[in-house]
């Protein structure tokens, strides 16, 4: 009689789980992970209303032609309300160029603004800015973001909650 080879649980075996559950767990991040509010991780805090002010330090002219209050904002995909227009503010363009000596110094250009872009935006503190639409928004995230058909990469600027504002009303 023959006897049967047991088979027996090994190194090899252990490192094939643990590369096949590596995978998966990699997938899964992939599809969902990236959708999950980040307040799931820093508690359940209430929505509130909030104004996120978004920099640029060079707009060209044409586009600000096309900015209006009251303009839906998303992200570049247009997947994520980032809220609406509530104000915005132009002021003199910087760019960053070197003089004859070599030097790097702050310039201006013509038919060039910068904007502060201020909008409401409804979402939760998560502890170290708020998260809205599944997405963590903190002072210095850089971001493209549409005000209808204005695309502008941006800087977030400054958070605050809408009751501390003179957009309250």
């Amino acid at each position: 009689m023959e006897k049967q080879k047991k088979w027996k649980f090994n190194v090899i075996d252990a490192l094939f789980l643990l590369v096949v559950l590596a995978g998966i767990a990699f997938a899964v991040y992939q599809i969902a992970g990236p959708r999950l509010p980040a307040d799931l991780l820093h508690g359940s805090a209430a929505e509130e209303d909030y104004v996120v002010t978004y920099y640029c330090a060079a707009v060209p002219d044409y586009q600000l032609d096309h900015l209006r209050q009251d303009a839906a904002v998303t992200d570049d995909g247009m997947t994520r309300d980032y809220g609406t227009v509530v104000d915005f503010q132009l002021g003199q363009s910087k760019f960053y160029a070197a003089d004859e000596s070599g030097r790097m110094t702050c310039v201006s250009r013509d038919d060039y603004h910068s904007l502060l872009l201020m909008c409401r935006v409804r979402g939760r503190d998560n502890g170290f800015g708020i998260s809205a639409d599944g997405i963590a928004l903190g002072v210095g995230h850089s971001l493209a973001v549409r005000a209808d058909e204005v695309r502008i990469d941006m800087t977030v600027y400054n958070i605050q909650k809408l009751s501390d504002t003179a957009y309250a009303s």
